[in-house]
């Protein structure tokens, strides 16, 4: 059986069609290979890191609706082995819900351990947490550690989480933080 060919009549010869199918893979992903390197700009990753050190603020005021403006409008959030909770409402109904079960003055030091752009548009980054502080009495609080994966889109030049996963780190083996612990009535 004879290999089917292509012939370009502009240059006057005749490619096979395997070889044509194989150029065009090659330059397909050499193209995509451009666009993840021009992803991977110390802007975005800059613009990135200062997200997260705002969100760490926010989260600091114990406002949930500060926490959920950092979420697209149809984002999930999973935190440990809880239910997901989707929607940028339902969101900020569940920070409402673990700010009042936590103290006052407890804070959040938020670290990216990585960041890697997928595309100039999405961005996946791993942190770690810790709260902790000084409650009102000037006595220590007890540290809570996690870790946490968050999907992050870019929307009109800012970055807002689409999805955010956040479990115990290792060396926190207390269960889920006051306000995340299941609710019996929800059959969990």
């Amino acid at each position: 059986m004879k290999a089917s060919s292509r012939r370009f009549p502009s240059h006057g010869f005749a490619v096979p069609a395997a070889l044509t199918l194989a150029l065009v893979t090659l330059s397909s992903l050499a193209a995509a290979a451009l666009h993840v390197l021009k992803a991977q700009t110390p802007q975005a990753s800059d613009a990135l890191r200062a997200r997260v050190e705002t969100y760490e603020r926010q989260w600091n005021t114990h406002d949930p609706a500060a926490v959920a403006a950092f979420f697209t409008v149809d984002a999930d959030m999973i935190m440990g082995n809880l239910p997901r909770v989707q929607g940028r409402q339902a969101i900020q109904d569940s920070w409402a819900k673990y700010f009042a079960a936590i103290e006052v003055e407890r804070r959040g030091t938020f670290e990216v351990v990585s960041l890697r752009l997928i595309t100039p548009e999405v961005a996946l980054i791993n942190i770690t947490s810790e709260t902790g502080g000084l409650d009102a009495e000037g006595r220590a609080m007890s540290t809570r550690l996690a870790r946490g994966t968050w999907i992050l889109v870019r929307e009109s030049d800012a970055w807002f989480i689409s999805a955010m996963r956040g479990q115990p780190a290792e060396g926190d083996v207390r269960g889920p933080p006051p306000g995340f612990a299941p609710d019996p009535d929800d059959g969990i």
